[in-house]
């Protein structure tokens, strides 16, 4: 099938702006799904973007998968269905969430095709919308993790002029403070090649965006997290009758020289009492850029903890949470559903 022959039978006009597809179970479902968006998203049909909804066969006859395929809708369209106060411990003192920039990087590996990049970037992070969020993609080498330095720069460079612009044309908002960025993880023999390119990559894009828009005052702190889920520690509480080790039964953070004495490193186990506690691991954070200094003042990996845990709840698809937050940030989450 080919676009001239979905305008001709009027299955798709060239001024639509949302369209929703049932698809068939299985992967057939999943292979209409590419072509179709492929199809969709050509030039040939318009170089505007089609909102594109899908709902498989078995589940549109159900009313409530129904009623959350329109919140996705809604979503998609930029209404803001719910907003997250993070409650930090010190308030606006270290981190000011009025003010700040999250990122989410994330590489998708298909086999013998280019791997693909997504960098997400949300304006207004604890708004469960997709209003303030930017996406870009960039094509990576097959089976290749780390973005190379050049791309790097590229891509942050990019996100940086759409994220001033929507800034510029939006009434009361400004340039934030600081911008957070969260990478999905990487193994730990790679960690000094990641710093090279992809956080200095960063830095050298704000310093060039600066140059050109002669913002000489705005000068951004960057913190940028490696998100690690792949962890093969696992904890429990001792029950002191019977000695034997339980599961959690409450969210809760190990920071104390478990892990490494050479970086700031800490895990967040993310317990929600609908979850099987024995399946769920914790995730493995690793601070890599540290402008704001949250590390030195007294209090402040509070607000970092907080601020993390809280962006485990931003994933707007994920609504109402049945089984609790996502395994990690919601800026990760986001790059990687549009990366695959």
């Amino acid at each position: 099938t080919s676009i001239e022959d979905l305008i001709a039978q009027k299955i798709v006009r060239r001024n639509d702006e949302l369209l929703v597809l049932i698809l068939p179970d299985g992967m057939r479902g999943s292979e209409m799904k590419a072509k179709f968006t492929k199809l969709i998203q050509s030039e040939k049909l318009c170089n505007a973007n089609i909102l594109i909804q899908c709902i498989q066969n078995a589940t549109c006859r159900k009313l409530a998968a129904c009623l959350g395929t329109f919140e996705d809708i809604m979503i998609k369209y930029g209404n803001i269905p719910y907003i997250i106060d993070p409650v930090l411990p010190n308030a606006a003192k270290n981190i000011n969430i009025d003010s700040c920039w999250v990122c989410g990087l994330d590489v998708s590996h298909v086999r013998d095709k280019p791997s693909v990049a997504c960098l997400s970037i949300a304006r207004q992070p604890f708004e469960g919308s997709l209003r303030s969020m930017h996406f870009l993609s960039h094509l990576n080498p097959a089976r290749k993790e780390i973005i190379a330095f050049a791309n790097m720069i590229t891509l942050a460079y990019r996100a940086l002029e759409e994220c001033y612009k929507a800034t510029v044309n939006t009434p009361g908002q400004h340039l934030p403070v600081s911008i957070f960025v969260f990478r999905d993880g990487v193994a730990d023999g790679q960690i000094e090649e990641l710093f090279t390119k992809e956080v200095v990559g960063i830095q050298r894009a704000i310093s060039m965006f600066r140059e050109k828009y002669k913002l000489k005052k705005w000068k951004p702190k960057l913190e940028y997290v490696l998100c690690n889920k792949n962890t093969i520690d696992r904890f429990g509480l001792l029950d002191q009758k019977t000695g034997l080790c339980r599961s959690l039964n409450k969210p809760c953070v190990v920071y104390d020289h478990v892990l490494s004495d050479r970086l700031w490193d800490f895990i967040i186990f993310p317990y929600h009492y609908k979850k099987n506690a024995d399946r769920t691991k914790g995730v493995r954070y690793i601070v890599l850029c540290d402008d704001l200094g949250l590390s030195k003042k007294p209090g402040a990996s509070l607000d970092l903890f907080q601020f993390i845990f809280s962006l485990t709840y931003m994933f707007a698809f994920s609504i109402p949470f049945p089984l609790g937050g996502t395994a990690q940030p919601a800026p990760i989450v986001y790059a990687k559903h549009y990366a695959e």
